[in-house]
C-alpha cells in the first residue's frame, strides 16, 4: 500500500472515530428524555431512527474506508449485526452467509462491494453476501435495477473508474481488490446483479 492510500485510510478512520462520540451523546440524551417523559414522541422517534441509521452507516464506513490489515480478523457476529442494523434503518436488507471470521482486508472489500451494489437498488431490495472458499459472491436483487455500464465495466477491467464523490466506493473497491490480488466479475441480469471476486 502506498503512502497516500494509507493516509486516506487513516483519515477515514479518524473521521469515523470522531463522529462516534457525539452520536453516542445524542443517543444518551434521547434515552434520558425517554426516561423522564415515559415515551418517545413521534418527533423523538424520528430522531432516534435517524440516529440509529447514522450510527450504523458510520460503523460501515469505518470498515469500508478505515485502515485494514490482513492480521485483523472480523467475526461474523460483528459484520452480520452491522448489516442487520443498516438494513433495519434503510431501504436495502443484507444477508450474510460468510465464514465465522474473515481478514479485515477482505471484509473491507466486501463492504465496498456492498456499497457499489446499493447503487443498483434505487428503490430498495436485498443484498446477499456469500463466501465460497477463497471467493466472495455478492448479489443484489430488487424490483428495479440501475446499472451504470461505464462505471461497472471500468471496475471489471480494473481501469480508472469515475472518481465522483458519490462513486468513490468503486475506486476504493478497485484498490482493495488490487491489494488482495483479486479481479472482479460483475453481471447484470433482469432482476439481479452479481459480483464475484
Amino acid at each position: 500500500m502506498d503512502h497516500n492510500q494509507e493516509l486516506a485510510q487513516l483519515i477515514g478512520s479518524r473521521i469515523c472515530h470522531d463522529l462516534v462520540s457525539p452520536i453516542g451523546a445524542i443517543g444518551n440524551g434521547l434515552e434520558l428524555m425517554q426516561m423522564t417523559s415515559g415515551a418517545l414522541s413521534p418527533e423523538m422517534s424520528l430522531i432516534q431512527e435517524s440516529l440509529d441509521h447514522a450510527n450504523a452507516r458510520i460503523r460501515l464506513f469505518r470498515l469500508a474506508f478505515g485502515r485494514a490489515t490482513a492480521m485483523q480478523q472480523i467475526g461474523a457476529s460483528e459484520i452480520s449485526g452491522l448489516l442487520a442494523d443498516i438494513g433495519r434503518t434503510g431501504r436495502v436488507s443484507y444477508h450474510w452467509n460468510g465464514p465465522n471470521a474473515a481478514p479485515r482486508t477482505e471484509v473491507q472489500a466486501v463492504c465496498l462491494a456492498a456499497m457499489c451494489l446499493e447503487r443498483c437498488l434505487p428503490y430498495g431490495g436485498r443484498i446477499q453476501i456469500t463466501n465460497e472458499g477463497s471467493c466472495w459472491h455478492l448479489t443484489a436483487d430488487g424490483r428495479k435495477l440501475l446499472w451504470d455500464a461505464e462505471t461497472w465495466q471500468a471496475l471489471i477491467a480494473m481501469e480508472t473508474v469515475p472518481e465522483a464523490a458519490n462513486e468513490v466506493e468503486f475506486a476504493l473497491l478497485q484498490n482493495a481488490l488490487h491489494r488482495l490480488g483479486r479481479r472482479p466479475v460483475a453481471e447484470c441480469f433482469a432482476t439481479l446483479v452479481s459480483l464475484r471476486f
